[in-house]
This record gives structure tokens, sequence and C-alpha cells, in this order.
């Protein structure tokens, strides 16, 4: 059995799981990547609050890294009063 398989099941008396959206992006993103960290957010329209969801694969220290990296710059730009004039939701955040 795959470990994307395994992990379908959480123990031998409860049903299979189905693999959500997230985890198959994770799987197929690892055969390219070290580590995967996918953040998600989504609104609920029931409570009017933002779900947050998250799946990550691989080298925990190095997705950690990237996100402190991430975080460390995100900072600046804001302090610099740059990132919400520069901000364009089609815009991909990782470019330099």
């Amino acid at each position: 059995m795959s470990e994307l398989e395994d992990s379908l099941f959480t123990d031998d008396k409860q049903e299979p799981k189905k693999p959500d959206v997230l985890d198959q992006h994770c799987q197929h993103i690892m055969e390219h990547y070290d580590s995967v960290l996918i953040l998600v957010t989504k609104h609920d329209p029931k409570t009017n609050e933002t779900v947050f969801d998250w799946r990550g694969r691989g080298n925990r220290f190095a997705s950690a890294g990237a996100v402190e990296a991430w975080m460390a710059k995100d900072d600046e730009n804001t302090r610099m009063g740059s990132f919400f004039e520069e901000w364009d939701e089609g815009d991909d955040l990782f470019e330099e």
C-alpha cells in the first residue's frame, strides 16, 4: 500500500476517507519538490467566518524556513507601504 493509501485509513473499523483536493495536490507537487506547504482559506456562509486549512509534506524544516522568509518579506513590504499597492489577486507571490 502506498503512503497516500495508508493515510486514507484512520483505523481498521472505519471506512476509508476519500482524499481531498489538498491531499491530491500535495501528493502531485511532491513528485517535483522536496517539501510542500499549501495554505488555504474559504468563507463559510453558514457561520460567516473564514475557515483555514492546510496540508504539508516533505521536509518540515525547509517548509518552516520558507514560511519564515515569506513572512519577513511580507512584513518588510507592509512596513514600506508597497505591499497593498503592488498586490493583485492574480500575482504570483513567489516571484521575485
